[in-house]
């Protein structure tokens, strides 16, 4: 199970995944990766936890000794905004290019547990600046569906001698050395370009999803992976007790009495979370009743109806006012 380290840099289990497979298609064997991360690769595969950026560099390190110094930049360019588990679906439904910088930077703790990204991206770790550099690159051309030019790439580092060639096939733009910063610059009305085929409506409901998992970003420990287990399975409407102690790979009665110790129930913190996030999306009012029963895992709207009158007693329709 991944691992909730407390006082350190994590990062989203899916990118640290996305990664992963990257690396392995690459050439990577896969058990050598899983040798440096302690985990396995179906380990990586539970969304929305969140595992040791110190490992995902280590990890990145034994492939650039296995294979080459490339390997930031080739990996970069196997990023898919399917891959970015939520907040590549929230970039991916954003109106224009603008919005899309500006729901990356609001989101970029679930990616890296630091907000240290700004429209200008400052950093000083060669490998996460050819990793990021090319992502975004990656992820402009899926975004725009085009091959996407900017103006400038800012290295602070000097001119690779083993791997310019990589550079100069992935950045496209001018490429500048021994700068006072890294940095992508980009013309203003490029960012006012629309995202074709944006969703707004899945946007927003990405967006809230995104929202309750930043606030448990501090937490640590068991409840937490509770939590986000349930949040991200609601919408699939298989919650129950014996999927969460699969996933977890404890007993339901492990689950309880760990559940027990910080004074709640199994049921009673999934009424909480439903509550919660019922009154999210219907204060929101950009989903109706009958959605949002849905995204909470009612297989009927009547059961939520019931249940919502019972933790606020109103009907969800004097709440939200759509349906």
């Amino acid at each position: 199970m991944p691992e909730q380290v407390k006082g350190a840099l994590t990062i989203d289990t899916a990118v640290v995944h996305s990664h992963f497979q990257g690396l392995v298609c690459l050439g990577v064997p896969k058990k050598r990766l899983e040798a440096v991360l302690g985990m396995t690769e179906d380990e990586l595969s539970i969304r929305d936890s969140r595992v040791s950026g110190i490992k995902n560099i280590e990890m990145i390190e034994k492939a650039i000794a296995l294979i080459g110094p490339e390997i930031p930049i080739k990996l970069g360019k196997t990023v898919s905004l399917e891959r970015m588990g939520v907040c590549g679906y929230i970039l991916k439904n954003c109106r224009n290019l603008s919005e899309a910088v500006q729901q990356f930077i609001r989101y970029q703790r679930l990616i890296y547990a630091v907000s240290s990204f700004r429209i200008i991206y400052k950093t000083n770790n060669r490998i996460l600046v050819e990793l990021s550099f090319s992502a975004i690159t990656t992820v402009l051309t899926n975004l725009m569906e085009k091959e996407y030019k900017v103006l400038e790439f800012r290295f602070t580092g000097s001119m690779p001698k083993n791997h310019f060639y990589y550079y100069k096939e992935t950045f496209n733009g001018r490429l500048l050395f021994n700068q006072g910063m890294d940095a992508i610059v980009m013309e203003t009305e490029q960012l006012k370009q629309p995202v074709p085929q944006s969703q707004t409506y899945i946007r927003g409901v990405m967006a809230q999803h995104a929202d309750r998992l930043l606030e448990n970003i501090g937490k640590t420990g068991f409840l937490a992976e509770v939590e986000q287990i349930i949040m991200e399975n609601l919408p699939k409407g298989i919650v129950d007790i014996e999927m969460v102690s699969e996933k977890l790979n404890v007993s339901r009665w492990t689950l309880n009495r760990k559940l027990k110790t910080h004074g709640t129930t199994f049921q009673g913190l999934l009424n909480e979370i439903r509550r919660k996030m019922a009154s999210c999306y219907l204060a929101d009012k950009k989903l109706s009743v009958s959605e949002t029963a849905f995204l909470l895992g009612y297989s009927e709207l009547s059961a939520f109806s019931r249940a919502y009158k019972k933790w606020t007693g109103e009907n969800p329709t004097q709440a939200n006012l759509i349906d």
